[in-house]
């Protein structure tokens, strides 16, 4: 499998969604789950793993990790030290991570597995360098939802990295993450890509973690060390 976000094109357009309302709206939701997971701690190390343009390091960043990013695409890479220049970033391959064991307090994984040709590698990876009482975070999309029949027909229209993608569904997910103990596994992103984004965001997601969390677009899982 080809890593789609090699190309320049997608690296220098895909920072730009989450200016969008509804791109704002989906960041809300899915920070507001990785963030909860992650039980994370001022002045902890953090490692985001398939950082991309650097998203979700900066959110670890504000939330007070010393964080730092690691992308196998150098045009990710690059974007990111263009607009978040005041983070650390590293060239790395999720699958042969250029850190020592145990280094890290909280690894994180954003919709970065579907994209990889090796995921059970790539989680190795990620929990050998997770420190002893660590917590190791993890989100994928989920498969047969709304978000996913969008990407599928944005695959089918024109050229989209997510036509390289692997969907998971939360029986799967939760196989992967079982070899490093029991996982925590919840869900976010409850509302659909058509229309506009709801208006009481964190009702719609808690109600929508407990009536229909096979619809959600984004499946989040921890294990602690």
């Amino acid at each position: 499998m080809r890593n789609p976000f090699t190309d320049p094109t997608i690296a220098e357009t895909y920072e730009s969604w989450y200016t969008t309302s509804l791109g704002q709206a989906v960041a809300q939701a899915e920070k507001a789950a990785l963030l909860g997971l992650a039980e994370l701690r001022s002045g902890e190390t953090a490692l985001d793993v398939g950082c991309g343009t650097g998203h979700f390091t900066q959110m670890l960043a504000e939330a007070g990790a010393q964080a730092t990013g690691c992308d196998v695409s150098e045009a990710m890479l690059q974007q990111a030290a263009r607009t978040r220049q005041e983070l650390r970033w590293q060239l790395a391959d999720a699958r042969e991570l250029p850190y020592a064991d145990a280094t890290w307090d909280l690894v994180l994984s954003v919709t970065m597995l579907e994209f990889v040709e090796e995921p059970a590698r790539a989680l190795d990876e990620m929990w050998r360098v997770l420190a002893p009482g660590g917590r190791l975070v993890v989100a994928v999309l989920q498969v047969d939802t709304p978000w996913h029949a969008l990407y599928t027909r944005q695959a089918q229209q024109g050229p989209s990295p997510f036509a390289m993608a692997h969907f998971y569904g939360r029986d799967e997910l939760g196989a992967y993450l079982q070899e490093y103990g029991k996982p925590h596994l919840t869900t976010a992103v409850h509302f659909s890509p058509d229309g506009r984004p709801p208006r009481c965001l964190a009702l719609v997601e808690s109600w929508g973690r407990l009536t229909r969390p096979s619809q959600a677009a984004m499946l989040v899982g921890r294990v602690s060390k």
